[in-house]
């Protein structure tokens, strides 16, 4: 039989596959994949990560052994001893039990890091990277970095923070500017009574640098007011402004170089689809400066990294990972939209 005849064939029975697929409640898939295929790919790579799950699971039991048996040989010379018997001194026992426990744990934590590096390396590689690029083909991948929380701070758009880390900064191009996106996780330290150092957590999740439609004059930030709205103090080139919406002003902040500014940038339409983004995603902070846009999402969790509870590891895929970065790249589009005022019917 031909090529074109087998072609022929598989479009021929396409639809009837699809529809199959769809009255024994599956999920459409492209081609003759089957739930086995799907369930079994990258099957090496979940395996692993089970096993590193597993070791971490060993590692909890190891140590509570260690404790209850550090506790028996204790109760148990003392007993002995007590009926007069000849024993070796506790410490000797103690002493001994710590030092092979010891050796134990640290075999397992030196296997555990290099099977978690390795794990995390191999994730990026066979789902991430092969994810990004059927998704948005050209963009480029860092999952260690993350946008520079010193340019948001200074923007006046995340809260004063001491330490910052973050994963997954994804760089792009659209419309001949470099767009970015990433995790961010700041964290406060600050002293309580009697002088006591304590840490919080002072903004998680993304940020993002997107596209503005011209290149503005001025400068314009937006933050909603929350218990996590302590942002940077506006300065001397940027005064207060109140808009004519009262519901918009009950829930943000608007700081701006001028009036005329915010008048280009906060039509009625971009503060209606700001309040409507603020109750459903939460607190949040833009800034508009030249021809960017930065935007900080304080929604308290991690996107796009390995899944964390054992019964997620084996919906691992690269079809998964290309919804979830889907969903992200259609958030900072809907962004982009907004501030720009862009209306889609």
């Amino acid at each position: 039989m031909k090529q074109e005849d087998n072609e022929k064939i598989r479009e021929a029975f396409e639809p009837i596959y699809q529809w199959l697929k769809m009255l024994s409640g599956g999920i459409k898939m492209e081609g003759f994949h089957t739930d086995k295929e799907t369930k079994n790919a990258n099957k090496s790579l979940k395996a692993s990560i089970k096993k590193e799950r597993k070791m971490m699971a060993m590692l909890i039991i190891w140590f509570i052994a260690w404790t209850c048996i550090t506790y028996f040989l204790s109760w148990l010379l003392n007993v002995l001893r007590s009926h007069g018997f000849s024993v070796i001194d506790n410490y000797y026992i103690l002493t001994l039990n710590f030092f092979i426990t010891f050796i134990g744990i640290i075999v397992i934590i030196w296997k555990l890091e290099k099977i978690k590096k390795q794990n995390k390396r191999n994730y990026d590689l066979e789902i991430t990277q092969k994810a990004l690029q059927e998704v948005l083909p050209g963009a480029v991948c860092r999952p260690d970095d993350f946008i520079d929380p010193n340019r948001l701070y200074h923007l006046g758009i995340i809260p004063q923070y001491t330490e910052a880390d973050g994963s997954y900064l994804i760089e792009f191009i659209e419309n001949g500017q470099k767009c970015c996106i990433s995790n961010l996780f700041l964290e406060r330290k600050k002293f309580e009574n009697r002088n006591k150092q304590i840490s919080e957590v002072a903004f998680l999740g993304q940020a993002y640098i997107l596209n503005y439609k011209s290149t503005l004059a001025g400068n314009v930030r937006i933050v909603t007011k929350d218990k996590l709205s302590e942002f940077k103090k506006r300065t001397l080139e940027e005064e207060k402004i109140e808009t004519t919406n009262s519901q918009f002003n009950n829930r943000f902040n608007v700081y701006a170089s001028d009036n005329d500014t915010v008048a280009y940038c906060l039509s009625p339409y971009v503060m209606e689809q700001l309040i409507k983004f603020q109750k459903s995603h939460g607190s949040f902070g833009v800034a508009i400066s030249g021809n960017v846009i930065a935007v900080a999402i304080n929604s308290g969790k991690y996107l796009f990294g390995m899944p964390v509870r054992y019964d997620q590891i084996d919906y691992i895929s690269i079809e998964n990972s290309k919804l979830e970065l889907q969903q992200i790249l259609s958030l900072s589009q809907q962004i982009g939209n907004v501030i720009n005022g862009r209306i889609y019917r």
